[in-house]
């Protein structure tokens, strides 16, 4: 349901030599929605859809790793827009077909709001 939204994108792995685990769900924000995100993750939360955000800074932007090596941020655009701009979704055997349901229908709904 997710993939249907062009307003966002799914991390997931392509490689035909890799498997995704599902451990975690996280959907990248497009446009302005990455702008965003903050008040998207509100109005989530607000309707029962638990979030996280797993990758708050990306490598390249920490402090420790920036004294040890130069920075460039165009050198890691796909890093730095899945730090700023994802949203791990829950996941897990403890959801249920209509929990799914419910999860993909709140994040369509809410990510109008912000179209």
């Amino acid at each position: 349901r997710l993939s249907a939204l062009d307003c966002l994108r799914v991390l997931d792995s392509t490689s035909k030599d890799a498997q995704n685990s599902h451990y975690c769900l996280s959907m990248v924000l497009l446009g302005p929605l990455a702008a965003q995100r903050n008040e998207i993750i509100r109005g989530l939360n607000a309707v029962g859809v638990g979030t996280s955000i797993y990758y708050p800074q990306p490598v390249p932007r920490m402090s420790y790793y920036q004294g040890l090596y130069p920075y460039d941020a165009a050198a890691f655009p796909v890093a730095t827009q899945i730090s700023d701009a994802s949203i791990a979704l829950p996941v897990g055997p403890h959801l249920g077909l209509d929990d799914m349901e419910y999860v993909a229908a709140q994040v369509a709904a809410t990510l109008r709001n912000y179209l």
